[in-house]
């Protein structure tokens, strides 16, 4: 919106070999150099010059029922695409709509083999008529795609187009979601049109911030459309015009925090918390395991039935009500009377029952549209839900079972509780949130949710415990059974452990032999608690590269699912993709795919690096199809980027703002931030000059075709340039082919000035404010002066304009309290923050005791002694849960991740 189009492509026209290319002509026409084969003549290889070579991935995308995580949800990715917002552009020689989102998603690291946050950029949508891949995979999830589309085979653990993956073969698949810590407040989920009843005290406080800011409380009731004595006596006021004067007066996000009493119409009902607390939860999830709720117009009721035999269960029941609400349950006693194969049955049982409007709200919120809301619950409160849905209808059962003629016990964990297969499928996201895997099975007329690995069930029964009255221990594991998802990738198992060899050979353990043999030889099936334990047996043999890997390999963060059917289905309709820079994939469906459009800040490694050279040696090296050749490339590069979101914000660093690798954008000599800045006279005079423009134009359109126009030379004077662009190319032109010789005057201006910006990091613990990077782009910017005025010689005044310049850049992108830090440019984080980062990290380990878990309360006390403010130490926190380098095990509790 500030021209930056318009600037680049006007400053093509003035150089004598410019070439302008934005969006996909930047990727797809390349910017280094290709190799093209002649397929209608001789079939020789040529070497065709450009910019950059960008790999383009083709248009593989999505069905739009797809799945995909935003925002720690999941959402159709076909709902995630705004068609107001959309623009048209051109991929892989194809039309494709891009809608913005910049929002994030759950991606995973393949080299850290670890789940991640990423910033998804933008949905991209483009019309398809075809065949589409419907995967059912073991776990329950169905992933529909293109068959080009690229997913992480399990095998190999590369991307493969998911029409080369064996139809028996194994995904990956993300077995541990990121943790969330924000509670769910009722303020926040109550609809507008309820009613809120704050205290007297509340009100007084209300009505004396409103006088300060309205002359009388009559107008402020009249700006928020209250009835005349909503804020005095004992009227409710509306939910919506509270809920707006509180973020007018910034009272919003400490009043949250408030038990309000709310209610639809007329009674209002009070509850002793303010948010969905583990308790809360855990009544929520016994409902919807064993309950129903019936609402009507007026009135709501919570009904649950229980035997008698489960009385652990209804005293559970009874005890958490009592901490959230003063309204017990109603309860009496029902015979059930039934025939079963014949005979008469007669069952006692409870029948327990609740009206209340608050609570049915919260649970029709939590579970309509298939549990939508579920994975909004922080990881407390989820724990509740679990532990309800559990103890009311689920169960864990010991099969006997042989294996090899050996006896062993078998383990399973179930939750039955909807016939929905999206509602089953919301749990096992659910309880992938606590790195549990789960998959959705179907019995007679009906679907439930097994967990079949002991270690899984373990963990789970661990986290259930302190509400759940079902949670017991299981029975130790006599034989080792391992479940299927728990194996590691075939082939970089093999591939790694077939170049080890132990020496001498007595040192590893004999019963780890037949294990290093079968694995380096594919002939078993690698597990990730064998791997573990080899691994660790084999470190002495193993190179420190290839020791991480098999580490990083035996991680939780993900698992194999296996593929256990494939159709083929006709598509004639949009198909879809999203787009993350950085990782470059994202979870849908439970499983990794790949995102499958490149642009220009999406760069593979190759690609980065030529960039680089150019930039910075003036040459591109190229090795393409049997030809070597080292291409000359002494242009300069004038290139503009969008804020990530929409706007420039001045209170952040740059390298937060710009999708760009902080390595390239350090190589950029000078950066400036174009910021539009509303004021009434200037865009008054932007306007006039627009819309007269205009006039100007249309004039001159009608006397090319010769119709009759008025007399406008005053007016098209001022549109009139005073250098004709033609001109102005051959002064460049020109201008290029003189080379200045710097005198002595400017060198001593820039040593001193380079000298004395340097000198002020030389202090112990001070940042390094400039780079000899940096004295290379002032030496440029003076030659370049010298050129513009067709000297032979760089004088002083070029000297003194080029550093100007570079201090004027830098004091504004890269500058901290009045002082240069170039690691702000090359690095993304300045020194202020990496003395907060290492401060921080050391006051965690200095708060962990034997477990590891530092408390947030005194990390905050003590970073606000050595001066770090609460805020930052929020978000710190809150980047590195983001990030995967810390992680909350219960509620206000961190710890640091270990890196194996």
């Amino acid at each position: 919106g500030i021209g930056k189009s318009e600037l680049l492509s006007y400053m093509s026209r003035l150089s004598p070999r410019g070439i302008y290319a934005t969006g996909k002509s930047s990727t797809a026409a390349g910017l280094t150099a290709s190799a093209v084969r002649d397929e209608f003549g001789e079939g020789r290889w040529t070497l065709e010059a450009g910019a950059l070579v960008l790999a383009d991935l083709g248009l593989a995308c999505l069905h739009p029922s797809a799945e995909v995580f935003i925002d720690g949800l999941p959402h159709s990715i076909e709902g995630l695409f705004d068609a107001s917002k959309s623009v048209q552009a051109i991929a892989a020689g194809g039309h494709v709509e891009l809608s913005p989102l910049a929002r994030p998603t759950v991606a995973f690291d393949t080299e850290r083999v670890q789940v991640r946050n990423q910033t998804a950029a933008f949905v991209t949508r483009k019309s398809y008529r075809g065949p589409i891949l419907h995967i059912t995979l073991a776990s329950g999830f169905e992933l529909r795609v293109t068959p080009d589309h690229l997913v992480l085979d399990g095998e190999s653990f590369r991307w493969k187009k998911l029409q080369d993956v064996r139809p028996t073969g194994r995904l990956v698949a993300c077995q541990r979601l990121p943790n969330e810590t924000n509670e769910v407040y009722l303020l926040d989920i109550l609809p507008d049109g309820w009613i809120v009843q704050p205290s007297r005290e509340e009100k007084e406080e209300l009505r004396r911030i409103l006088t300060t800011r309205f002359p009388t409380l009559a107008a402020a009731n009249r700006a928020y459309d209250l009835p005349r004595d909503a804020l005095n006596g004992r009227s409710a006021l509306g939910l919506g015009s509270f809920r707006t004067i509180l973020h007018d007066v910034g009272l919003y996000n400490s009043w949250r925090t408030k038990a309000f009493a709310y209610g639809r119409r007329k009674s209002t009902e009070r509850l002793r918390v303010a948010t969905i607390t583990p308790e809360l939860a855990y009544v929520l999830g016994f409902v919807c395991g064993d309950g129903n709720v019936q609402r009507d117009d007026r009135h709501s009721n919570l009904s649950i039935s229980q035997s008698r035999v489960h009385l652990q269960q209804i005293l559970r029941l009874l005890q958490v009500t009592k901490t959230f609400t003063p309204r017990n349950w109603g309860m009496y006693p029902r015979a059930d009377h039934s025939q079963i194969r014949g005979r008469s049955i007669e069952s006692a049982s409870y029948h327990m029952h609740k009206g209340s409007n608050l609570l049915a709200f919260i649970y029709e919120w939590l579970t309509d549209d298939d549990l939508a809301n579920l994975l909004r619950l922080d990881d407390t409160a989820m724990r509740g839900f679990l532990a309800g849905l559990f103890d009311a209808d689920g169960c864990v059962s010991v099969k006997h079972s042989t294996a090899g003629g050996k006896p062993y016990k078998c383990v399973e964990l179930q939750f039955m509780f909807s016939s929905s297969a999206r509602s089953n499928k919301r749990l096992l996201y659910a309880l992938r949130r606590f790195d549990i895997y789960a998959r959705v099975r179907e019995g007679k007329n009906v679907l439930f949710v097994q967990v079949t690995s002991r270690s899984d069930i373990q963990r789970l029964l661990l986290e259930l415990g302190p509400l759940s009255v079902k949670a017991k221990a299981v029975p130790a594991a006599g034989t080792l059974q391992r479940a299927d998802h728990q194996e590691a990738p075939s082939e970089v198992v093999s591939s790694i452990l077939a170049q080890v060899r132990p020496r001498p050979w007595r040192l590893l353990n004999k019963r780890y032999w037949s294990q290093l043999y079968d694995l380096a030889h594919a002939r078993r099936r690698p597990f990730k608690a064998t791997l573990a334990k080899l691994a660790d047996n084999m470190k002495p043999w193993l190179s420190d590269e290839a020791y991480n890997r098999l580490a990083a390999l035996t991680a939780r963060d993900y698992a194999l699912d296996r593929i256990v059917e494939v159709r083929v289905e006709e598509h004639d309709g949009y198909v879809y993709d999203l787009r993350v820079p950085g990782l470059s994939n994202f979870v849908c469906d439970g499983v990794v795919v790949h995102n499958c459009i490149d642009e220009i800040e999406k760069m593979n490694p190759q690609d980065r690096s030529a960039i680089h050279e150019a930039m910075e040696q003036q040459r591109i090296s190229v090795a393409k199809a049997g030809i070597t050749a080292v291409l000359q490339s002494r242009c300069a590069v004038l290139a503009a980027a969008n804020p990530k979101f929409g706007r420039f914000d001045e209170h952040k660093y740059i390298s937060e703002q710009i999708d760009l690798p902080p390595a390239l954008l350090s190589r950029f000599d000078i950066i400036f931030s174009m910021i539009d800045r509303p004021q009434a006279d200037r865009d008054r005079e932007l306007a006039e000059h627009i819309l007269k423009g205009h006039r100007v134009g249309e004039i001159r359109r009608r006397r090319e075709t010769g119709l009759a126009t008025e007399e406008s030379q005053a007016l098209e004077e001022p549109y009139t340039p005073h250098l004709d662009p033609d001109f102005l190319r051959k002064y460049v032109a020109y201008a290029k082919r003189i080379y200045p010789i710097m005198t002595v005057e400017a060198m001593s201006i820039i040593e001193k000035k380079y000298l004395d910006i340097r000198r002020t990091g030389e202090a112990a613990g001070s940042s390094v404010p400039i780079t000899p990077r940096q004295l290379e782009a002032i030496i440029r910017l003076a030659e370049a002066g010298a050129r513009m005025r067709l000297s032979e010689a760089v004088t002083a005044d070029d000297a003194e304009r080029a550093v100007r310049i570079v201090e004027y850049w830098m004091g504004k992108v890269a500058g901290e309290e009045g002082r240069f830090d170039i690691d702000i440019i090359q690095t993304g984080i300045s020194q202020s923050q990496r003395e907060q980062i290492i401060s921080i990290r050391d006051i965690i380990n200095e708060l962990a005791g034997p477990d590891g878990v530092a408390d947030y309360e005194d990390i905050v006390r003590i970073a606000q002694e050595r001066g770090i403010p609460p805020a930052k130490v929020d978000s710190w926190l809150k980047r590195w849960a983001q990030e995967g380098e810390i992680y909350s095990p219960v509620k206000n509790k961190y710890k640091l991740v270990e890196r194996l």
